[in-house]
């Protein structure tokens, strides 16, 4: 009868390849959800029975760590990762995790076979202190494509990811009579930083006649941003449209430009003071009209090249 022969290894393993790693959009049902990412990353090793993988993800990564700004602070989601082999060692049966740290949730989990071909292993199963991904028995002998996926993060709590994996060969399987050495590679950091750009083109209903627009933006701005609105770079503008007739298309006045600049009370106020002047001087018709408000984010963590992080041209407020 065949058996798995969990025997230290003498030699060190290849280090892990680091694929890709990615920051998406989670999708656009509502305000709060336009604002939230995931960060997936994909890696390849050959995973031999005696091999772990450790996986770091660090979000709000600065390039200088002692740079002092505004941001959100720095976390991160940290993983070990083992296939389980079958009994003949012939398969790889179940994809295993075991956290580092007990602030890490569990992935999503994908297995990338040798063609391509990409199998979803789901949120997987408690397994004692660790996870099990359960996937069909796929050939031991060649490389692994392993994919995990953490998810539910706001623009403002954060603004980058940056992934580091280390394998680790015979580890719980010699001690110090054994001549055989716990082996470690050097760890493979992903060359830069990933960073989500949530962009979304179709209006979000922020309110509508009854209350007051810098009420309805202030509400919008606590969807998006929870307790972390004020001191958001943010760039607005903000338009005033009306249809001219019952089936006639909108007629947009532009009204407001603020450039990229940190939100606070002040911001508010400033806003409310320039659409009391604008409408006092222009008394602009109040029937099929609405207010358009353009919010493009900027990152608080300092970086080369100030790239969005969210993007919502159509932020509308309805009069009538």
């Amino acid at each position: 009868m065949p058996i798995r022969l969990s025997v230290p290894l003498p030699f060190e393993p290849p280090p892990p390849l680091l694929v890709s790693q990615r920051a998406d959009a989670e999708g656009a049902a509502d305000l709060a959800e336009a604002a939230r990412w995931r960060c997936e990353l994909q890696y390849l090793h050959e995973h031999r029975a005696q091999d772990e993988v450790e996986l770091t993800v660090s979000f709000n990564v600065r390039a200088d760590a002692a740079a002092a700004d505004a941001g959100p602070a720095a976390f991160a989601r940290s993983v070990v990762v083992r296939l389980i082999h079958s009994d003949d060692g012939e398969d790889v049966e179940a994809l295993q995790l075991r956290r580092t740290s007990a602030t890490t949730d569990w992935p999503q989990a994908t297995y990338v076979t040798a063609g391509g071909q990409r199998l979803d292993l789901g949120a997987g199963v408690d397994d004692g202190d660790g996870r099990r991904y359960v996937l069909p028995p796929q050939p031991a002998q060649t490389w692994h494509g392993v994919s995990l996926r953490w998810g539910g993060f706001g623009v403002a709590q954060a603004q980058n990811a940056r992934a580091a994996l280390t394998a680790v060969r015979n580890r719980g399987l010699v001690d110090d009579t054994s001549g055989i050495p716990v082996y470690r590679t050097a760890t493979v950091v992903a060359a830069d930083v990933v960073a989500p750009r949530n962009r979304w083109s179709q209006d979000f209903d922020i309110g509508a006649g009854g209350e007051r627009l810098e009420s309805a933006l202030d509400a919008a701005l606590g969807e998006l941003f929870g307790d972390r609105a004020a001191g958001q770079p943010l760039a607005l503008t903000l338009s005033y449209a009306y249809a001219p007739g019952p089936d006639l298309p909108l007629v947009t006045l532009p009204v407001l430009l603020q450039p990229p600049q940190p939100f606070d009370a002040a911001t508010m106020q400033r806003i409310a003071a320039a659409l009391a002047a604008w409408q006092a001087s222009n008394q602009p018709p109040t029937r099929r009209a609405e207010w358009q408000i353009g919010l493009v984010q900027y990152p608080q963590i300092a970086a080369d090249t100030a790239r969005p992080l969210l993007d919502l041209p159509r932020l509308v407020y309805r009069l009538r």
